[in-house]
């Protein structure tokens, strides 16, 4: 290669901004920072692609090309990804080449890590599959998020109280004193959760009514359907706890899990 690079010169390479769509992204500052805050912290724009193509193809030999310090350099900057510290998961945050018109944020897949390996190798970059995971696992990690907590800062109370009436404008009880207060307990321990992980909040809200009433959809509704789920499998199982990843509140249904659970498993669940 070095004799054909001195005798030939050296051969053309590919344009690399648009193996990521021609531009960079710059994920937005999170909702919870005051402005002060924003304008106190130094701005650092996103790192084009192409200022990492010739540290790459200059490097001695073709072993420094395959590490995983190389795969982050020219990813960075570039990838539009981060870290879901709700769902413990990477979020592809934008569309990407090689999946422009689907939902997103969405979760990033093998497949997608498989689209960019070949994405890098176009660069002279022989990075194995395990390296560009590992490499996007380090770009999501810098930028870090909270879908949960995202959404709830982007509400604005109007000033109008609505707690106190939500047992009996959404449930259906004739009571607007103990159901109002319960309810308003439920949905300010439920916001504290999200706010401040692992706070106490250990009592459990029982909705009574006949079937059909509409409790379980309404319970879905304030949750948003992707932080929401019915199905809860038996306590005694590692697949409970699984179930809890990513999801606000958990509808126990019929209290089926409750009952095929003794005392002790339950207050350890």
């Amino acid at each position: 290669r070095r004799l054909h690079r001195e005798a030939y010169g050296r051969p053309p390479q590919p344009d690399p901004t648009t193996l990521f769509g021609g531009q960079t992204y710059q994920l937005p500052v999170g909702a919870s920072e005051t402005l002060q805050q924003q304008s106190a912290r130094p701005h650092q724009p996103p790192q084009q692609l192409d200022g990492y193509v010739e540290i790459i193809s200059t490097a001695s030999g073709d072993s420094g090309k395959n590490t995983l310090m190389e795969t982050v350099k020219v990813l960075h900057g570039n990838l539009p990804v981060a870290f879901d510290e709700f769902t413990q998961t990477v979020l592809a945050t934008h569309p990407l080449p090689w999946d422009k018109h689907g939902s997103f944020p969405r979760q990033w897949t093998e497949l997608d890590t498989i689209h960019c390996q070949l994405s890098v190798q176009a660069l002279f970059v022989k990075p194995g599959k395990d390296t560009v995971h590992d490499a996007v696992a380090v770009i999501a990690n810098r930028h870090k998020r909270h879908q949960v907590r995202d959404y709830l800062d982007t509400l604005l109370w109007d000033g109008t109280p609505r707690l106190p009436l939500l047992a009996s404008r959404y449930f259906g009880t004739s009571d607007t004193g103990y159901a109002g207060i319960i309810m308003t307990k439920f949905m300010v321990g439920a916001v504290a959760r999200i706010m401040q992980p692992g706070c106490k909040m250990d009592n459990v809200v029982i909705l009574e009514g006949r079937q059909g009433a509409g409790k379980s959809s309404a319970i879905a509704m304030l949750a948003g359907p992707q932080w929401f789920t019915d199905e809860l499998p038996d306590l005694h199982t590692k697949d409970a706890a699984i179930q809890l990843a990513g999801k606000w509140i958990i509808e126990v249904s019929e209290l089926s899990a409750l009952k095929r659970s003794d005392v002790e498993t339950i207050k350890k669940f």
